[in-house]
C-alpha cells in the first residue's frame, strides 16, 4: 500500500544520512552506503505493489549488464568470490570469458571513457555492440547477490538521468507495467529517489582511482590465476 507521507519521510531520512556514510559494504550500519541503499529499497518495495523486482527475476541482469564498478565495489565482490563455492566461481569466470573475451579492447575503452568522464550520464559511452547478460547470473539468480554493486541494489527503485533524459533504473521488460500500476493508483508523478546522489557518494567514498565494467574486473581476476 502506497503511503506517501511515510515514503517521502523515508526518502528525506536517507537523503540526510547519505552524506554521513563513510564506507562501502563494510560496517552493515547507517554509515554503510550499501546498508542505507538496501534499507531505502526495502521500504520502497513494501510500498509499491506493482514493483516487479523479486527473487528469480533476472530481466535487468540480461538487459543492462555493462555498468560502472568502482575498485571498492570490486573488492567486495572479489572477497565474496574468494570464499565462495569453487564451482560457482568457475562458472562465473567461464561465462565471463565466453561472453566478453572477444570484447576486451572495447571494455577497456569503456573503462577509459568512464575514468575520463565520471559523470553518471556518461555511463553508456562506447557500449554499442557489446553483448548483454551478466556472467555472475546463475540461472535466474545472482551468484554474487550479497556482494552486488550499488547500481544492482538500486535498480528498479530509483530514477536517473540517462543520455540526457529523466528515466527509471528499471528493465524494459517490466518497467512499463510498473509505471502503469502506479498510474492506476493515481500517481502520474512517480515519487522515487534519484540515483545520482548515491552514485556521487560512491565515487567520493571510493576515491575514483579506478572504475571498470564488472566483466572486465572478472576477466582480469581470472587471468591472474584464480583457482
Amino acid at each position: 500500500m502506497l503511503d506517501l507521507p511515510v515514503l517521502n519521510n523515508t526518502m528525506r531520512e536517507c537523503g540526510f544520512k547519505l552524506p554521513r556514510t563513510d564506507n562501502i559494504g563494510r560496517s552493515g550500519d547507517w554509515q554503510d552506503l550499501y546498508y542505507l541503499t538496501d534499507y531505502l529499497t526495502f521500504v520502497l518495495d513494501r510500498h509499491y505493489e506493482s514493483q516487479p523486482c523479486k527473487a528469480g527475476c533476472s530481466s535487468c541482469c540480461r538487459e543492462n549488464t555493462v555498468f560502472r564498478v568502482t575498485a571498492s565495489e570490486w573488492a567486495i565482490v572479489r572477497e565474496y568470490l574468494e570464499c565462495a563455492d569453487p564451482a560457482l566461481v568457475k562458472g562465473i569466470l567461464v561465462r565471463t570469458e565466453e561472453l566478453y573475451g572477444p570484447y576486451l579492447e572495447q571494455l577497456r575503452q569503456v573503462a577509459k571513457n568512464w575514468q575520463e568522464s565520471p559523470d553518471f550520464d556518461a555511463v553508456n559511452l562506447g557500449l554499442d555492440g557489446l553483448p548483454t547478460g551478466c556472467p555472475a547470473l546463475e540461472g535466474d539468480n545472482c551468484g554474487i547477490y550479497d556482494a552486488r554493486p550499488l547500481v544492482c541494489r538500486a535498480y528498479g527503485y530509483m530514477a536517473a538521468k540517462i543520455r540526457g533524459k529523466e528515466s527509471l533504473l528499471i528493465c524494459k521488460t517490466y518497467g512499463e507495467g510498473f509505471i502503469a500500476g502506479l498510474r492506476e493508483q493515481g500517481f502520474d508523478n512517480i515519487p522515487l529517489p534519484n540515483f545520482e546522489p548515491f552514485a556521487n557518494r560512491l565515487t567520493a567514498l571510493d576515491g575514483g582511482d579506478e572504475v571498470k565494467p564488472l566483466p572486465l574486473w572478472l576477466y582480469e581476476w581470472g587471468q591472474a590465476g584464480v583457482k
